[in-house]
């Protein structure tokens, strides 16, 4: 005599638990995708200027994703105090990106113009590159001078 499990009694509790198991893994974490920092970030590898009058005119070249370049921050501190080894501490702040016409970017070079300076004065100034993740914050570029324009 062999013995047979009723299969009608044991269906419920199968399909409840694949059920349950089913739920369970659904409810996993889900996060929106990070970027690679790596793969995913640039830097300013050279900036050159040149001033004419109250126009500073700006190349540098980017080194890394620098498709990923979304608008460069430029950032102006007139040098008034005369003290070149004090901390920069930028007092105008000028935003560049597509559609600007101060500003354009073939694949790594960059250029931006701003004629917003006063010709009598020497500037210092940085570039600070935002990416498209804005979680890997800005590139910034060192600390630049430029003397006042010679007439």
């Amino acid at each position: 005599m062999t013995i047979r499990p009723n299969l009608s009694r044991l269906l419920p509790p199968f399909c409840l638990l694949a059920v349950l198991c089913l739920v369970a893994a659904a409810c996993g974490l889900k996060s929106w995708p990070k970027p690679n920092a790596k793969e995913d970030r640039f830097e300013w590898q050279s900036v050159d200027f040149a001033r004419k009058g109250g126009c500073l005119d700006i190349s540098a070249r980017l080194k890394g994703a620098a498709k990923n370049l979304d608008r460069v921050l430029l950032q102006l501190q007139p040098e008034d105090s005369g003290c070149s080894g004090c901390p920069f501490s930028p007092d105008i702040l000028l935003e560049f990106g597509p559609g600007s016409q101060e500003f354009t970017q073939s694949d790594r070079e960059v250029h931006l113009t701003t004629c917003a300076l006063a010709p009598n004065k020497a500037y210092r100034f940085r570039l600070a590159g935002a990416n498209l993740y804005t979680a890997l914050g800005l590139s910034m570029s060192g600390v630049q001078t430029s003397p006042p324009s010679t007439p």
